[in-house]
C-alpha cells in the first residue's frame, strides 16, 4: 500500500468512526437501546455520509453558477472616476 493510499484509508476510517460515534451518541441520548441502536447508528452514519457526498458537488456547481452570473450583472454599472 502506497503512502497516499494509506493516508486516505486512515482519513476515511477516522471520518466514518467519528460520524458513527456521533450518531450512536445522538441515538443513545434519544432513548434508543439494544439492536435498534446499531441500526439507527448505521442508518445515520451512511445517511450523513451520502448527504455530505451530495452537498460538496452542489456547492461547487452553485459557486460556479454565481461566478458566471455576477459578471453579467456588473456590466450595466458606469465607472466613476475619483478625483
Amino acid at each position: 500500500m502506497r503512502p497516499k493510499e494509506r493516508i486516505l484509508f486512515i482519513l476515511c476510517s477516522v471520518w466514518i468512526s467519528a460520524v458513527a460515534l456521533t450518531s450512536a451518541g445522538i441515538a443513545y441520548s434519544g432513548g434508543i437501546r439494544g439492536l435498534e441502536l446499531a441500526a439507527v447508528t448505521l442508518f445515520l452514519t451512511f445517511g450523513i455520509t451520502a448527504f455530505i457526498a451530495q452537498l460538496i458537488p452542489r456547492g461547487i456547481l452553485l459557486s460556479s453558477f454565481i461566478g458566471i452570473i455576477l459578471p453579467f450583472l456588473k456590466r450595466n454599472h458606469v465607472p466613476v472616476q475619483v478625483t
